[in-house]
């Protein structure tokens, strides 16, 4: 029993540590992403996943889903065309690049719950 305690002890105190570690670690990141020129694309993680959530709570109508795929659609294209055109003709500056994969993602948001949905 002794030595039970004893390893429930050491495991909390480890815990314990790890967690206050990773506290600091995400606060550096954080300022980090807010000092940095790179803010957007740290901080746009955590921004889809609010977004995820948001979208899979509501019922919206279908024209917004419909938009959803057009939206996804539009992102792939846009995000193929920038990557090829950017290895065989010339380098295209990274925020054409974020903004087709935001599309493309903002699409994918809205179109997963209604891929959930069952239908009879």
């Amino acid at each position: 029993m002794k030595n039970i305690q004893t390893l429930l002890l050491i495991l909390y105190i480890f815990f314990r540590f790890f967690a206050g570690v990773s506290v600091v670690l995400g606060l550096v990141l954080l300022l980090y992403a807010l000092i940095s020129e790179f803010w957007f694309v740290v901080l746009y993680i955590p921004f889809v996943v609010v977004l995820g959530v948001f979208f899979s709570k509501i019922k919206l109508p279908n024209i917004i889903y419909k938009l959803g795929v057009l939206s996804l659609i539009v992102g792939f294209l846009g995000l193929l065309d920038v990557v090829f055109y950017s290895i065989f003709v010339e380098k295209i500056e990274e925020k054409i690049l974020y903004l087709f994969v935001s599309i493309a993602s903002t699409g994918m948001i809205i179109i997963y719950p209604f891929l959930q949905v069952k239908r009879n």
